[in-house]
């Protein structure tokens, strides 16, 4: 092979290569599952976010499978609230990304959207924690305290215990 022949086939090579890595890109970025927006499981409890959505399974898990059906249907009886209050939340948060685009930049405008944003937040989180409250309050002291363990092991968001990084914990 000539010394132009072993640089046309080196980049013939490089050439078929770049081709097949970009088309498995493509072809994978075409048939790849994508499953449902966190929260919007069919069937599972709603609510804000992936975080609070695995915390309430982790308790669940906690349980005694005895246990488990009651604080179920305490999750199950507000599912219409939860998912109300998910699509307030969800238009909360596209009027912020409107009026963030919008010229003239309208300050007050964006500080009034953001201030509606953690009103629904914090009313999906009062809509969890009282049907958390709900499902507790008819269990026995040894499925509560099993909750309570759930939480100190991974802590509300799974990062260590009370929630920070691994290692800390809360005063």
């Amino acid at each position: 092979m000539t010394f132009t022949g072993r640089w046309m086939a080196i980049a013939l090579f490089v050439s078929l290569a770049a081709n097949l890595f970009l088309g498995g890109m493509l072809f994978g970025d075409r048939f790849r599952h994508r499953g449902p927006p966190p929260g919007m499981e069919a069937g599972g409890p709603p609510a804000e976010g992936g975080a609070a959505r695995n915390a309430i399974q982790r308790l669940i898990r906690s349980l005694p499978p005895d246990q488990r059906p009651a604080f179920e249907a305490q999750i199950a009886q507000r599912r219409q609230d939860f998912t109300a209050a998910q699509q307030e939340l969800r238009a909360a948060r596209l009027n912020v990304r409107d009026k963030i685009v919008v010229e003239p930049f309208d300050k007050a405008g964006v500080d009034a959207a953001f201030e509606s944003v953690r009103q629904r937040s914090s009313a999906i989180q009062k809509l969890i924690h009282d049907a958390v409250v709900a499902g507790a309050a008819n269990l026995p002291i040894e499925a509560r305290r099993a909750m309570v363990a759930a939480f100190a092991e991974g802590g509300p968001r799974g990062r260590g215990p009370g929630g920070g990084p691994p290692g800390t914990t809360r005063p």
